[in-house]
């Protein structure tokens, strides 16, 4: 699954070669046919696999942090270098395979439901205002990280600039106990392990 997985990361779904993954695992296309019904079944399979483990990651990562302004940082940051290593390509042939963008959707919405979930959480520990709206706060740094890719895109890294235009957007809702928390804890250290 590993092996497909990167397959599509650097080809695409399209040109995902079936015989350059039965190479890389030293095994015949034939093997291959035997455990997958199609081509589309094999990539889908993979991406359920890829992205379960993210899953996995993330819900251990929330389940070690008890801080909610961290555990929003560390998995975005995370979701961001994942999605972000990827080709473009990808995102563009996805609705090509109905299986695989039934997937996809089911994740994205999945993980809007949790980063919902963990900006109420945050509402109700009182690091949140309460006129914090998920969408709006989802929008605003997706507007942002486009703007400062493409003001700033040669300045910085793409994950610098997930990190920057995400502590825009978490200031903007915090109150004044959510800036305390902010300031208490992403301090250079944080920064420099969250960027690697």
């Amino acid at each position: 699954m590993e092996c497909t997985f990167n397959e599509i990361a650097v080809r695409g779904i399209r040109h995902a070669s079936v015989d350059s993954i039965a190479a890389r695992m030293h095994i015949s296309k034939k093997t291959i046919y035997d455990l997958f019904e199609n081509k589309e079944k094999l990539l889908l399979s993979s991406l359920k696999y890829k992205i379960g483990k993210i899953i996995e990651d993330i819900s251990v990562f929330s389940q070690k942090n008890d801080n909610v302004l961290c555990s929003i940082i560390d998995n975005t940051v995370y979701l961001f270098k994942f999605f972000n290593s990827v080709t473009p390509l990808l995102y563009e042939e996805i609705a090509l395979f109905p299986s695989i963008e039934r997937y996809c959707e089911s994740v994205k919405s999945m993980l809007l439901d949790a980063g919902r979930k963990r900006i109420e959480e945050g509402k109700k520990r009182g690091y949140f205002r309460e006129d914090a709206d998920f969408s709006i706060v989802g929008r605003l740094f997706e507007s942002q990280v486009l703007a400062m890719s493409k003001d700033n895109g040669e300045k910085y890294t793409p994950v610098q600039i997930c990190f920057y235009s995400l502590m825009i957007i978490l200031r903007g809702i915090c109150t004044d106990k959510g800036l305390k928390m902010i300031e208490e804890t992403v301090n250079e250290e944080y920064i420099e392990r969250i960027l690697r």
